[in-house]
């Protein structure tokens, strides 16, 4: 069992971590860098590994909270409407993949701390009908990102 300390620690690195991204995510510099024409440009002098560089910065930024749609848009500027989609398909589910296991790996015994015996009832119910659970989450209009954490 990890120690109260670890957990804590834990905590804080992750939420540490979020907030110096979101400050460089807020601040005037970051955000000309991510306009569509800086990244267009900064991509496409990727070449033929365009395709991997933009999934590679797609998976990083919304890892921390960035907005996918603007990426997603950004995709389909960059690669047209349809590769477009399949590039934001395949790094949006790696995004997803890594985000699950960040959040089980630095929250699951803090949550499990917090909440107790009802822990095993939620994972029962997602690992049964995890699919409609989270349909039913995501119709609740609650924050997507926090939401898959």
């Amino acid at each position: 069992m990890m120690s109260l300390n670890l957990q804590r620690t834990k905590v804080i690195g992750c939420i540490a971590v979020v907030i110096a991204i979101g400050f460089l995510l807020r601040s005037g510099a970051l955000q000309s860098f991510l306009s569509p024409q800086s990244v267009q440009s900064f991509i496409s002098k990727f070449g033929v590994a365009a395709p991997v560089v933009f999934m590679v910065v797609y998976v990083f930024l919304t890892v921390f909270f960035f907005p996918a749609s603007v990426l997603t848009i950004i995709g389909g500027i960059l690669f047209g409407a349809v590769i477009g989609a399949v590039y934001t398909i395949l790094a949006a589910t790696l995004a997803a993949a890594i985000a699950f296991k960040l959040a089980r790996w630095f929250g699951r015994s803090f949550v499990a701390s917090r909440v107790g015996s009802r822990l095993k009832g939620i994972e029962s119910k997602m690992s049964g009908d995890g699919f409609w659970s989270m349909v039913v989450l995501r119709l609740l209009f609650l924050p997507y990102i926090p939401l898959s954490y």
